[in-house]
């Protein structure tokens, strides 16, 4: 039986907050987040673009002038952003939506070959990625706020950590992932891709969460 410490009791507390807000975040319930990919994870999620669904079958997004130059400047740099970017243009065409300045510069950029942008290291993110980042990104947070080890050393009986924390949490919201599927997720090779893109969101997914709880007044850029 696990030692339930007061910094367990806290770890938990956190985790708990964080899931039960996931849709906040996100759009969706963390039991749907398996189904989003890294592209509509971050436009679901990302605070200067806002999703308009006028009928079931269409769907644009508008993106605020600062948006438009945070995704447009990284998209030079992450492949990821670039899809995103690359997304989000394809569905206002399609629907006849206005489109940002720099964003109408892409397309024509792209049209002539000149978007000078980082080419891609590996595969694109999968199916299931949103789901894995962010139980990765929380237990990242529940580590650095409580004290507790992202995860534990199996030897022993009683040490707790942040993947236990999300583990013991996770029926609370219809989840059913296993201590060791977490671990992997957080320390396993065969996920270092993963992790170094949901590395490149934590900062993000952490202010969302302190603008929340009111540590931070605003969203930093």
């Amino acid at each position: 039986m696990r030692e339930i410490s007061p910094q367990y009791e806290e770890a938990f507390r956190i985790a708990d907050e964080l899931f039960e807000h996931a849709e906040e975040f996100f759009g969706c319930a963390p039991d749907q987040l398996h189904k989003l990919d890294y592209v509509n994870m971050i436009i679901g999620s990302y605070h200067e673009i806002e999703t308009v669904m006028p009928r079931h079958d269409r769907i644009f997004h508008r993106v605020s002038d600062r948006g438009a130059e945070a995704i447009y400047y990284s998209a030079k740099v992450n492949p990821d952003i670039y899809d995103v970017m690359r997304e989000i243009c394809a569905r206002n065409l399609t629907n006849e939506a206005p489109l940002p300045f720099l964003f109408r510069s892409f397309i024509i950029d792209e049209l002539n070959g000149d978007f000078d942008r980082t080419k891609r290291r590996g595969r694109s993110s999968s199916d299931g990625f949103a789901f894995r980042a962010y139980c990765y990104i929380m237990a990242r947070y529940v580590s650095d706020a409580t004290g507790v080890p992202l995860t534990r050393n199996e030897a022993s009986a009683t040490e707790i950590s942040a993947c236990d924390a999300l583990f013991d949490v996770g029926p609370r919201h219809g989840l059913d992932i296993k201590y060791t599927t977490l671990r992997d997720w957080c320390t396993h090779k065969d996920y270092s891709g993963m992790r170094e893109r949901a590395d490149l969101l934590r900062g993000y997914f952490v202010d969302l969460y302190l603008v929340r709880l009111g540590v931070l007044k605003r969203l930093r850029v």
